[in-house]
């Protein structure tokens, strides 16, 4: 069995800080989102195939 789903997120930086802490932040979330579904974020086993978990990034936008 598998699951795909499109989730999507939009955050702000803090005045004064530079275009990359976007894309930096964006990518901390994308990793930690893996491990929190391979691995969950409390004790126990999550029933997740190790591995199995694939994160991309479909599409980017930086507003001002």
């Amino acid at each position: 069995m598998k699951m795909k789903a499109t989730i999507e997120v939009e955050f702000e930086a803090k005045e004064g800080q530079y275009r990359n802490v976007l894309e930096s932040a964006l990518m901390r979330g994308i990793g930690a989102l893996a491990v929190a579904i391979e691995h969950g974020t409390l004790a126990g086993p999550t029933g997740i195939k190790g591995g199995s978990v694939i994160t991309s990034v479909q599409k980017r936008e930086i507003m001002d």
